[in-house]
């Protein structure tokens, strides 16, 4: 097929044999001269309706993609735009953790230490009013030994769970705390208390003791907080938005590849 016969297709021709299309593309290809003629080809072209009194346009094809139709390209950038505003309208994941104290800073001066067990936890969902909400865990404890102060009067406990700086319990496990708070309910948040999870520690309700607990008997007799305690498998199980490591430092090493190139002129 020439050149000329390419000029030449009409529209309906081409529509209706798909060999002709394609070797028009592949001329189209070899001679970019003749784009304007090929694309001439794909132009859409007027409709008769059966009583002449309406014209009806073939959608063009889009170069690149075959069969779809300007309509459906409007809707695919439509859902496109909608997607990223749901996203930018969506709520922020990043935030702040509240002030947080740690149990070796309070634990020396803290009034009240026990050991008690998680025995139930209810999700509780507060209207505010205005389509304001807020949420919480409340449950039941069981206080297993109490180390200093009157941890006997403690009977349940708050604490978010799902926000920055909320808390990760488990029903079942045993738990330290030290605290300024007064019973029967103790609040986990705020710098008035800590908390250390003693499933790693291997506690147990028969024996009532394990490294972390002799250790803080030790405190409360008078003893310094050591430098190493608590460890941290004491600590991370709490955290719902554990600290990120820090990055490793860079390693700088000196490059004595480099040479001096010596000044023109110089001997």
């Amino acid at each position: 097929m020439s050149l000329k016969d390419v000029r030449t297709l009409s529209p309906e021709a081409n529509g209706a044999d798909p060999m002709r299309m394609a070797v028009a593309r592949s001329v189209e290809a070899v001679h970019p001269e003749i784009e304007d003629n090929v694309s001439m080809l794909q132009a859409p072209q007027p409709l008769t309706a059966p009583h002449g009194s309406l014209n009806i346009r073939r959608a063009p094809r889009i170069r690149g993609l075959p069969g779809v139709g300007p309509y459906c390209m409007l809707r695919y950038y439509l859902a496109l735009v909608l997607t990223l505003w749901l996203a930018w309208t969506g709520p922020a994941a990043a935030c702040a953790d509240p002030p947080r104290a740690n149990f070796r800073d309070i634990v020396g001066a803290a009034p009240t230490i026990f050991v008690f067990q998680l025995v139930s936890a209810n999700y509780v969902r507060e209207d505010l009013g205005s389509g304001a909400w807020t949420e919480r865990v409340e449950g039941r404890i069981r206080v297993i030994e109490s180390l200093k102060g009157d941890g006997r009067s403690f009977q349940r406990i708050t604490y978010s769970f799902r926000s920055c700086g909320s808390v990760r319990m488990s029903v079942g496990q045993f738990y330290l705390v030290a605290t300024s708070q007064k019973g029967p309910t103790i609040q986990l948040w705020g710098i008035d208390q800590a908390l250390l999870d003693l499933t790693l520690d291997f506690y147990g309700e028969r024996k009532r003791q394990s490294p972390a607990v002799e250790i803080v008997r030790k405190i409360v007799a008078g003893m310094a907080v050591p430098a190493d305690f608590p460890r941290p498998e004491l600590e991370e199980p709490l955290h719902v938005y554990p600290v990120p490591p820090p990055p490793p430092a860079p390693v700088i090493r000196p490059n004595n590849s480099f040479k001096p190139k010596p000044l023109r002129g110089s001997a």
